[in-house]
């Protein structure tokens, strides 16, 4: 929403790019989420004590690879970061789309020479790391 309400919009078709990267995201999640869920079931015996632990690990470890354990906390590390990578885009984003319009403070609106809003970048920053989860 903020490239199709920016002065300068991101995409020349901010439409139509939403609603091609709409359609890979549906297309990824049915390939490597349930494509993912229907090989450990087909691979993990449904009785066996592994699942409980980690039927991913499981199932690596019943195709023979080494270092399974190892193997998925990459796999999970890689995914955390590419989730902190997008919010802080996002939450940039947002922050100078509000600024903008006059529904946050001004100063997030000013970038750099390469046009990167680094304060809201920062600001979006420090408020994550300070965000509290309900629990805890």
């Amino acid at each position: 929403m903020a490239a199709a309400e920016s002065k300068e919009p991101e995409s020349k078709e901010p439409e139509r790019s939403v609603a091609r990267t709409t359609t890979g995201i549906i297309w990824r999640i049915i390939l490597f989420y349930v494509g993912s869920i229907v090989l450990v079931v087909t691979i993990v015996p449904w009785d066996s004590a592994q699942v409980l632990a980690s039927p991913y690990v499981a199932a690596w470890k019943i195709i023979g690879l080494p270092g399974a354990g190892v193997v998925m906390d990459i796999v999970i590390l890689t995914a955390v970061l590419s989730v902190l990578n997008s919010s802080v885009y996002v939450s940039s984003r947002i922050m100078r789309a509000l600024a903008t319009h006059g529904d946050a403070p001004t100063w997030p609106v000013a970038t750099n020479k390469r046009q990167v809003p680094v304060r809201a970048i920062l600001a979006g920053t420090v408020v994550g790391w300070n965000a509290r989860s309900p629990s805890g």
